[in-house]
């Protein structure tokens, strides 16, 4: 009778894999901002660990979403390398300090929007469609609030930059209603 439920075991599991994967985007954006990386690794953990709570076999699934998109992940590769190279001649030629630290922001953030749309938009059409769909519209307001808090704040960007970073999170919150 003092058993402890299978349910009980998956919720500890799901926050053990969400603390690791805390850490390792807390180890990933380190470079960028401290308070910024802090943002980023509590929402990217919130959303794994509702993720891994909804959908138990996420990690059987993930490679079976790779396999089956490869070639539009490929094609995102090269249409990323294809703007990084265009992004960093661009900021090179204006030769600021805070122009390579802009950069790096804005491609991990274009990396970022990339895997969660895809990511997201394929669970909540394929699953869970209502819940997904608000669960991601939440978080990426709740995200957009605290990037705005921040750069406002914390970070010296230019005003298109953090329109354009606002927009983005904005955009991708409605679409994911559809």
């Amino acid at each position: 009778m003092s058993s402890v439920s299978p349910n009980k075991t998956n919720k500890k599991k799901n926050w053990f894999f969400s603390l690791i994967s805390f850490y390792v985007y807390i180890k990933l954006f380190h470079s960028v901002n401290i308070y910024l990386s802090i943002y980023l690794s509590i929402y990217l953990s919130i959303c794994f660990y509702s993720c891994l709570s909804i959908y138990p076999s996420l990690f059987i699934s993930i490679p079976i979403f790779f396999a089956n998109h490869l070639h539009k992940l490929l094609l995102l590769l090269l249409l990323l390398l294809l703007f990084s190279s265009s992004s960093s001649s661009f900021f090179s030629s204006s030769s600021s300090s805070s122009s390579s630290s802009s950069f790096f922001f804005f491609f991990f953030f274009f990396l970022f929007f990339i895997f969660f749309f895809f990511f997201f938009f394929f669970f909540s059409f394929l699953f869970f469609f209502f819940f997904f769909s608000f669960l991601f519209f939440f978080f990426s307001l709740l995200l957009l609030i605290l990037l705005l808090f921040s750069l406002l704040l914390l970070l010296p960007f230019s005003c298109s930059t953090i329109c354009l970073i606002s927009s983005g999170y904005l955009w991708l919150s409605l679409f994911s209603l559809l």
